[in-house]
């Protein structure tokens, strides 16, 4: 009885941080105002025609999600198998689900974090997107004349005919590029991830070639977000940094994968396992003796 309260102490602990680090994300956006920033008359930066995006936010939170939560749960999975072959008549079932909650809690507050950090820039900077003008069409724009260098800060936007009152408020939320930093932060971290969770020379290559492909993708969807004139290209730039930065401080700092792989005791084996796990677990392992923390790489 004292294991599982203190069992759900740490899990609610757990919950709570995720939960406040993201809280600010989901705030600002259904109820935050990005500064209303002002612009010059002979700005042709932000002239651009609007465009829809070629990767949607829907379809970039969905892919990058489910694809991350596969990759991981299949790893552990394979984990799992490797330890089952090597450990006869254990039942690894329990360890292999605390490992994968703490594989998943550590993911989704690095996410969480990046993209709170991502929209308390938008909303506290307001650089307006490429199609602002297009967007917006601000009454005072059209007063600009030839050779005309006003800075503009007093303006109501009269909005493009089909175009809602959140197109026109998201077109105030250029810097950084949203999805430029969560797709670098899911691909970042997904890469780390695989290097130390997948050891076996086998799938040297497979792993290689998911890794290039993921921060491929990431690339690709910055790209993309220039191209449909959303952002600008130093937009792009910081939130791929920013995404990286993200990933490397949670894999190293939170979830330990940096640290060189050690070796545990198994049932009459030795057995290899990620320091990321043994480390960072064993006190998880003394305080909640029904869980074992013996999970190897694959």
């Amino acid at each position: 009885m004292a294991i599982n309260r203190a069992l759900l102490f740490k899990v609610s602990l757990d919950s709570l941080a995720t939960f406040l680090v993201g809280l600010p994300f989901f705030l600002l956006y259904f109820i935050g105002d990005p500064y209303k920033r002002g612009f010059y008359c002979d700005d042709e930066s932000i002239r651009y025609p609007f465009k829809e995006s070629t990767i949607s936010s829907g379809l970039l939170f969905s892919v990058s999600i489910i694809s991350s939560l596969v990759v991981i749960c299949t790893t552990e999975y394979m984990s799992l198998e490797s330890f089952r072959l090597g450990n006869a008549g254990r039942q690894p079932v329990l360890q292999f689900a605390w490992i994968l909650y703490h594989q998943l809690i550590i993911f989704a507050f690095g996410a969480l974090s990046s993209q709170t950090l991502t929209d308390i820039a938008k909303y506290s900077i307001g650089r307006l997107r490429p199609h602002f003008i297009d967007v917006c069409r601000p009454d005072e724009a059209f007063n600009c004349g030839q050779n005309d260098f006003r800075y503009i800060e007093n303006y109501v936007c009269q909005g493009k005919p089909g175009i809602s009152r959140d197109l026109m408020r998201d077109a105030r939320l250029s810097f950084m590029s949203g999805h430029s930093s969560f797709s670098a932060y899911c691909a970042v971290y997904i890469a780390i991830y695989l290097q130390n969770r997948v050891k076996s020379p086998k799938l040297a290559l497979p792993r290689a070639f998911l890794q290039v492909l993921v921060i491929y993708l990431s690339i690709y969807t910055g790209f993309t977000r220039i191209s449909d004139y959303k952002h600008h290209w130093s937009d792009v730039l910081v939130g791929l940094i920013q995404g990286t930065l993200v990933a490397v401080l949670t894999t190293r700092y939170v979830a330990y994968l940096f640290k060189s792989s050690i070796i545990i005791s198994g049932v009459g084996n030795n057995m290899n396992t990620n320091s990321s796990v043994a480390e960072n677990l064993q006190k998880d392992k003394r305080n909640f003796s029904t869980f074992e923390v013996e999970a190897g790489p694959v």
